[in-house]
């Protein structure tokens, strides 16, 4: 099997960002920022980016590791804490970023 496509066990954090007006070139940079630091974290495969459309009205980012544990282990880590809290920025007022965690 090729090592970057998913395995049978791959798990995949799905993160969606209701930003507000005018974020959208902030939120590029730090989306470049957040999938540099994924990339050279254990277990990591790919990830995937979708801009806000007239139907969901937020960004989605999708990170996918090669196991739940990987997957565990970056949403402990510090530095996705500190992503997520640098992410606060962007978002627009009364919203937060929806987490969900899917396991393929």
């Amino acid at each position: 099997m090729d090592p970057s496509s998913p395995s049978p066990s791959a798990a995949i954090l799905l993160a969606k960002f209701h930003l507000r007006h005018g974020a959208e070139n902030e939120f590029a940079a730090w989306q470049a920022k957040a999938l540099t630091l994924a990339a050279g974290f254990e277990g990591f495969l790919n990830s995937e980016m979708t801009p806000a459309s007239a139907e969901t009205l937020a960004w989605t980012v999708m990170l996918r590791f090669r196991s739940s544990g990987n997957l565990d282990a970056w949403r402990k880590s510090e530095t996705w804490h500190n992503l997520v809290e640098d992410a606060q920025a962007f978002l627009a007022e009364k919203s937060s970023i929806e987490i969900e965690i899917k396991e393929t």
